[in-house]
């Protein structure tokens, strides 16, 4: 196997991990989130949405330490 398709494989095994680290990153900082703007602002904005726009924000982030920065694995 090339190094190139090893790299390939890598990154397909990968995005699940990836995927379940952003989810779970997202779940936690929109609780902290909804939690601060019920507490200071006495409204709430929907949850699940919240989740939604957050896992895709630290998900791309992830793919972009982990692929992106001096090639460094970070978990």
């Amino acid at each position: 196997m090339n190094n190139k398709t090893k790299k390939i494989l890598e990154f397909i095994l990968t995005l699940p991990i990836v995927l379940l680290f952003a989810v779970a990153y997202a779940t936690l900082t929109a609780s902290f989130i909804s939690l601060f703007i019920q507490f200071f602002f006495d409204f709430t904005i929907p949850f699940i949405s919240t989740i939604f726009v957050l896992s895709i924000l630290w998900f791309v982030s992830l793919i972009i330490i982990k692929y992106f920065h001096n090639k460094n694995k970070y978990y």
